[in-house]
């Protein structure tokens, strides 16, 4: 649509290019930055024919117009996109602090067939919302201004409201921009907010062009106190048009003669009927602009009323320089004083101190020595204080009754503790000395001494290695207990408690004696049964050998002797030795199992009742199971069977052999 609209404007631009009579093929372009208010369209469609003025009045120059959005227009500036510049008044008077920008015409805006070289603000509602009135009507309600930067759509308004007490950032139910001018009063109308604010005679505007009816909307008239005399509906103080300004790099020379051209400027000629306006005026005075801004606190003013430490010094540098070398001097004259005064009173202090301390230490001292060596004489074991290298400095006079030895060889160094400890200890105390010495912590030994008259005790060596800040060490110091009396009641303990579980082991035996009697009955009676009938089998076979060996005997000799025949076959019917041949062989068989039955029970009863060891070694699991189980036959034959699953490959596992045992026999027996 936009295209459109531009498409007729565009033909007409270009026939007029061509029909006028001075060639620009060689003229300086010079750029013309314009505050679209009202969008792209309606700002070329503007000022376009200024721009086409200022060309065919100021020869070797062709003017173009560049329209600009809000955001837009503070970069085209900084980067001296342009020459000229059309802006409203808050903008100029930013551009002009910030920028360098002048302005050198003001606009004369044509409205109602009158120019004005002032304009204000208009904050407006909808006529039937009774409810807003006054300006204080409007806390708690939504509100719609053009933009933050605008000044007629929003910074006017804002000004009058914060007179009012009012901060619309807080006391609004929401704060909206609409981006242009026409879009904040459709917004009203249609009611999405409650009220806005545009710059004047944007009403009257919009109802000659028939987009809208006066009668809609209420305007609040409140000027800021005072009477201001514009024709247009409006609801702030007056503040000075539009102005038209130069850019810093922009030649004066050319800015002259811009400058004339835009005053000379006829109300009729087209230029003047495009930008609705009856020509331009001299430059006024922006003053208003620059208070409004100010109260506001925004654009250059947004620090305005803050005094900075960098303000004070630049601004009183050369006085607070006097004052502070004047400061110093008498400071550090009166330092000097106070110093020598109180180093005088420090030393007379310190050295009463000092005398005052050393009594007190002398007295702890005495005191400390006193409760130490009755702490010392008090405790049942000796004390000592040594060093790394074995060699005693304080030692207990207690440790003559412990070694047999004289304190003095110890104090003397004739004689170090390494050379009464056990022989067979004395790697193992000085491998856990070196791990003590390593971390600098308590240690807790317990090994065998060597009396001087070769008696063997044991001692607990409890101490501590003292360093100082870089891990040195100082000394060692400890206490010397002799549990010899208790290491022997433990040994004893351990041994009884030995012969207690062998004990009990026993019984378990003594339980489980009458199962395995009759385990080893069984085979010994049919072993002993199978015995008899071969003695029996064997004089039978005898009787029958000694008549076959005088039948041949008879043979030998040639004789014929029916009577040891007949007698021979008597006794072969008699003993049957076709069935003793048949009986004999089982019977031997028999009897070997079961004293193959006996050795196997009695084997198995001595790996059983065997004490064992109080170390764990590596045993064989399966072998303790199956012992076990032919131990306790008896208990489960007749009741249950039991069936094993053992893994042959299972290596030798270290335990105490007879504990597994034990444990065995008692899952079995309860189960």
């Amino acid at each position: 649509m936009k295209k459109a609209r531009l498409i007729p404007f565009l033909v007409i631009m270009l026939s007029f290019v061509l029909c006028s009579s001075r060639p620009f093929a060689d003229a300086r372009e010079i750029k013309i930055g314009v505050l679209a208010k009202r969008g792209t369209e309606i700002c070329l469609k503007k000022w376009v024919p200024t721009a086409e003025y200022l060309s065919n009045r100021i020869p070797g120059y062709e003017f173009t117009i560049v329209p600009l959005s809000f955001d837009q227009i503070y970069s085209w500036v900084r980067n001296e996109k342009g020459d000229f510049i059309i802006t409203n008044p808050s903008f100029y008077v930013e551009l002009e602090y910030w920028y360098g920008i002048n302005r050198i015409a003001t606009l004369k805006n044509l409205r109602l067939g009158q120019p004005f070289t002032e304009f204000g603000g208009v904050i407006f509602c909808r006529s039937d919302r009774t409810d807003i009135r006054h300006l204080k009507d409007l806390k708690g309600k939504t509100f719609m201004a053009v933009k933050e930067t605008s000044f007629g759509g929003w910074r006017m308004a804002w000004r009058e409201m914060k007179e009012k007490g009012i901060d619309p950032y807080k006391d609004f139910a929401k704060l909206e921009f609409g981006g242009t001018h026409d879009a904040v009063v459709y917004a009203v109308r249609d009611g999405k907010v409650d009220a806005g604010t545009v710059r004047t005679d944007t009403l009257e505007r919009m109802a000659s062009e028939g987009k809208i009816r006066l009668g809609d909307f209420y305007v609040i008239h409140e000027h800021g106190g005072g009477k201001v005399h514009l024709p247009f509906l409006h609801s702030t103080r007056p503040y000075p048009e539009w102005p038209f300004a130069k850019l810093r790099h922009t030649p004066d020379k050319l800015a002259e003669e811009v400058c004339i051209a835009l005053l000379e400027m006829p109300p009729d000629c087209e230029a003047a009927i495009a930008a609705k306006c009856a020509g331009w005026t001299i430059p006024l005075n922006y003053q208003s602009v620059h208070d409004c801004l100010k109260y506001l606190r925004v654009g250059p003013y947004r620090e305005f009323g803050k005094i900075t430490i960098g303000d004070v010094i630049r601004k009183y540098w050369l006085e607070l320089v006097i004052a502070g070398f004047l400061f110093l001097g008498v400071s550090v004259s009166s330092i000097g004083i106070l110093r020598l005064n109180r180093n005088i009173q420090k030393a007379h202090e310190k050295l009463q101190a000092e005398v005052e301390v050393r009594k007190k230490t002398e007295k702890r001292l005495r005191e400390s020595k006193d409760k130490f060596e009755l702490l010392v004489k008090s405790l049942p074991s000796p004390v000592y204080k040594g060093q790394v290298d074995w060699t005693v400095d304080f030692l207990d006079e207690k440790v003559e009754k412990l070694t047999g030895y004289p304190l003095l060889d110890f104090i003397t160094r004739r004689r170090r503790w390494c050379d009464v400890v056990h022989p067979e200890d004395i790697e193992l105390v000085k491998k856990n000395f070196i791990q003590a010495l390593k971390t600098n912590k308590s240690y807790f030994r317990t090994y065998r001494i060597k009396t001087s008259e070769g008696e063997i005790r044991w001692v607990e060596d409890r101490g501590q290695i003292i360093c100082d800040n870089s891990g040195n060490v100082l000394h060692i110091i400890g206490v010397f207990n002799d549990i010899t009396e208790q290491k022997l009641a433990a040994e004893e303990k351990k041994a009884l408690e030995a012969q207690l579980y062998q004990s009990e082991k026993l019984a378990s035996v003594g339980q489980l004696s009458a199962g395995i009697a009759h385990e080893i009955n069984t085979p010994t009676q049919f072993a002993g049964d199978n015995i008899l009938f071969l003695r029996e089998s064997f004089e039978d076979i005898v009787r029958v050998i000694d008549t076959y060996m005088k039948l041949l005997e008879a043979n030998k000799e040639k004789e014929t002797n029916t009577e040891i025949t007949k007698k021979l076959d008597e006794i072969i019917e008699e003993v049957d030795l076709e069935y003793l041949m048949e009986e004999i062989p089982r019977a031997i068989e028999q009897s070997l199992e079961g004293v193959e039955r006996i050795a196997t029970i009695v084997r198995s009863m001595k790996k059983f009742a065997h004490p064992g060891t109080e170390e764990m070694v590596p045993s064989n699991i399966n072998e303790a199971i199956r012992n076990t189980i032919t131990v306790c036959r008896n208990e489960w034959k007749y009741v249950s069977e039991v069936v094993t699953d053992l893994d042959e490959s299972l290596p030798p596992v270290p335990c105490k052999i007879a504990e597994i045992n034990q444990v065995i026999l008692n899952m079995i027996v309860n189960a």
